[in-house]
């Protein structure tokens, strides 16, 4: 089965979308000699990456390691603008939240490659259904942490219910466990592990693992 072109569409946006989460990790291990340089270049990527993606995206920056410690530079797109993720980073405090201990983090840690977190609900930053999409941040072999964006899995089941009217069949997506990311199945829901399908596409995120898009069977 051909998805019709909006499903089209929308995948080839996560590949583009996946694009530039890359290039933005690449521009950031030319920086890490200047650090002072990062908040600001990261607030206006996000800015711009947010404003482009508004129903797809949810938050996008870094998590950078320095000398002495990993920092986190995230922003979310809200009613007032561009604000910034507040987290609480403080090891000593209860509400510590060590995100280096995170699947979005450690993916690319271990692998060196982009990695697709999710569907999760994030407790310790948004409360919200998300994927998280990120890119090491690498001069050689030397691992400095990720930039990443996090997909709003409430906007984006929207996008793809409205982009997938008109198929023959229902269609799903999903990560590359076969977990749910989005259907327009009755009763198939975020997060849950597809049955039976067959595969249509893989979505080209470059990630080490890939959205997929699904026939769903009768």
């Amino acid at each position: 089965m051909e998805s019709p072109p909006s499903v089209a569409l929308l995948t080839e946006q996560i590949g583009a979308v996946s694009i530039e989460v890359g290039q933005c990790a690449q521009r950031l291990s030319g920086l890490l000699a200047d650090p002072e340089s990062i908040p600001e270049l990261l607030a206006a990527w996000s800015r711009e990456t947010l404003e482009r993606w508004p129903d797809l995206l949810l938050g996008a920056g870094a998590a950078i390691e320095d000398s002495s410690r990993c920092r986190l530079h995230w922003w979310q797109l809200g009613g007032n603008g561009l604000d910034v993720l507040l987290v609480d980073v403080d090891p000593g405090s209860m509400g510590y939240y060590d995100f280096t201990r995170s699947k979005w983090y450690k993916g690319p840690y271990q692998s060196h490659t982009s990695h697709l977190t999710g569907p999760y609900v994030d407790y310790l930053g948004t409360d919200r259904y998300v994927a998280t999409m990120t890119a090491p941040i690498l001069v050689g072999d030397d691992f400095h942490g990720v930039a990443g964006v996090d997909f709003d899995l409430s906007k984006f089941e929207r996008r793809f219910l409205a982009a997938s009217r008109g198929a023959a069949g229902h269609l799903a997506l999903t990560n590359g466990e076969g977990r749910v990311i989005a259907s327009d199945a009755r009763g198939l829901t975020c997060g849950e592990l597809l049955d039976d399908g067959e595969l249509v596409s893989v979505v080209p995120t470059g990630t080490d693992e890939a959205w997929m898009l699904w026939e769903l069977a009768d």
